[in-house]
């Protein structure tokens, strides 16, 4: 999907699953409710785009079980490079014990089972931008140190 990073970021999603008919799919339904979304089907290759610009996406959407990384490990790498990140993990029922556990050890990690409906989806994204903008709100100076990440210096 062709990227455009002069649209607002609160409006931009980085939408990562293996299943090039479900990506088509969830990100056709998020663009008709005004989102941009940048969708791939490979883990890498979502990587090396969220690499060259980690503040243009707020959130973004990982599916779980993905090959070469799965969206757990790719979580923690996007991680490295803002720790901020609000992600939201798409997984099937028969894995989301398993997920809610390793999950819950993760900052800023929100869970939805597939299938799923899109409003149920929307909920959790507009869960998820009100928590990056009460973070990027707060009242106090932000530090953002060489290597991109950025410390709030806040009272809340």
């Amino acid at each position: 999907m062709a990227s455009d990073d002069r649209l607002p970021s609160k409006k931009k999603i980085l939408l990562v699953d293996n299943d090039g008919d479900l990506v088509y799919i969830i990100a056709g339904a998020l663009e008709e409710y005004g989102y941009a979304v940048e969708s791939f089907t490979d883990p890498l290759e979502a990587l090396e785009r969220f690499s060259q610009n980690p503040y243009l996406f707020p959130v973004v959407l990982l599916d779980v079980r993905m090959p070469v990384m799965d969206g757990i490990e790719l979580s923690k790498e996007l991680f490295k490079m803002r720790s901020g990140l609000n992600v939201i993990l798409m997984t099937a029922l028969e894995a989301a014990d398993r997920l809610v556990q390793k999950a819950q050890r993760l900052p800023r990690h929100e869970i939805i089972l597939k299938p799923f409906r899109i409003n149920d989806l929307l909920d959790k994204l507009r869960y998820a931008e009100v928590a990056s903008s009460a973070a990027s709100s707060a009242v106090g100076a932000a530090t953002r140190y060489d290597n991109g990440d950025m410390y709030l210096n806040a009272i809340y």
